[in-house]
């Protein structure tokens, strides 16, 4: 009969208040959570209220780098309603940084298409 012996358990993570979210740009998050106020929905005019949430930025050298995050810090008086805003915020920023992604990309491949990589080629032929 096989027993299980629980002294050799790993321990169970404590909860904590404080949630990490990795990002390579803490900053940018931070502040656009700061100044983020979500409507109802599109098109509303009802305003549900700014992001009550504290966020804090955190780069090295106080983490290791490649590691940068905002850390949220909860409460128990926050309401499921902050907690919503504050995702609607991070979704917000994260598709308001992945449009600025995608027109830098389009403006590098216009300039490339344009300048770069085909001059090169026509003055080497």
């Amino acid at each position: 009969m096989l027993t299980q012996n629980v002294t050799n358990a790993p321990p169970l993570p404590l909860s904590s208040p404080i949630i990490p979210l990795l990002t390579p740009e803490p900053r940018s998050l931070s502040n656009f959570l700061l100044s983020f106020t979500p409507s109802e929905g599109p098109g509303s005019k009802n305003v549900l209220g700014p992001v009550i949430i504290h966020t804090k930025p955190i780069f090295p050298p106080t983490v290791p780098p490649g590691t940068s995050r905002v850390r949220v810090c909860l409460h128990a008086g926050h309401s499921r309603k902050d907690v919503d805003i504050l995702l609607q915020g991070i979704v917000a920023w994260t598709q308001h940084r992945m449009g600025e992604m995608l027109r830098k990309k389009q403006e590098w491949e216009q300039m490339v298409s344009n300048n770069g990589v085909k001059t090169w080629m026509e003055a080497k032929l």
